[in-house]
């Protein structure tokens, strides 16, 4: 079809006696999610490794964006945009999700990986929001850095939220409250030119008009 941007056709590829595929064929379109299921055996694993070039098919080809070929090579799937991102079992555990996305063929800026690229690029393809969990000095601060680095066995999370808060200057940088926030009215308003700002919270109101919120209702 016009819209294919891969298809394999015919494809065969043999271990010895066993035959994993046999006359496969297979197109994937543009702008669609396409699915492989199969039992175990069924040589869903070979047919990926055939398109991301880590095998070479015994008959058939493989067709990216028109071009026909008998067979990838590693370089050339990646030159054409064809990523694979294993199982569990083939991960690396200590590198997050970008970093093993691009596992290989990590994106350099000059001698040096260019973390911000790849974070980038692998939130453009997934739909996923730019995050970063391992603190540096210009993502995070340099103290939580240098905490991160002491500490054993460290883990990040995203916020902090409180059950009451201050904040001078009216930035609510500081003020990470949980739902919902009531302001607190204090005596004192003002230190010198800042504003003072005080909240606390409380439960959530859920259920409508027929609600109670109190024994007393």
């Amino acid at each position: 079809m016009v819209n294919d941007i891969i298809s394999v056709n015919g494809i065969s590829k043999s271990f010895g006696p066993i035959s994993a595929l046999c006359d496969v064929s297979l197109s994937v379109q543009q702008g669609l999610v396409t699915a492989i299921v199969g039992d175990n055996g069924s040589g869903k694993s070979t047919l990926i490794k055939l398109l991301s070039g880590n095998l070479a098919p015994d008959a058939g080809t493989i067709t990216v964006e028109g071009r026909e070929h008998t067979h990838l090579t590693i370089a050339q799937a990646l030159q054409m945009g064809i990523r694979t991102v294993y199982q569990d079992l083939s991960l690396d555990d200590w590198k997050n999700s970008y970093e093993n996305i691009f596992l290989g063929h990590e994106r350099m800026h000059g001698p040096f990986l260019d973390r911000c690229r790849m974070e980038r690029e692998a939130a453009e393809q997934y739909g996923w929001e730019e995050v970063c969990v391992v603190p540096r000095p210009h993502a995070g601060g340099s103290w939580a850095t240098t905490c991160w680095k002491q500490c054993k066995d460290p883990i990040a999370v995203e916020e902090i939220r409180a059950h009451a808060g201050i904040d001078i200057g009216g930035t609510l940088i500081g003020m990470h409250l949980r739902r919902v926030a009531v302001p607190v009215r204090l005596s004192l308003s003002r230190i010198g030119e800042a504003n003072i700002l005080c909240a606390r919270t409380r439960p959530k109101l859920i259920g409508g008009e027929r609600a109670k919120y109190t024994e007393e209702d």
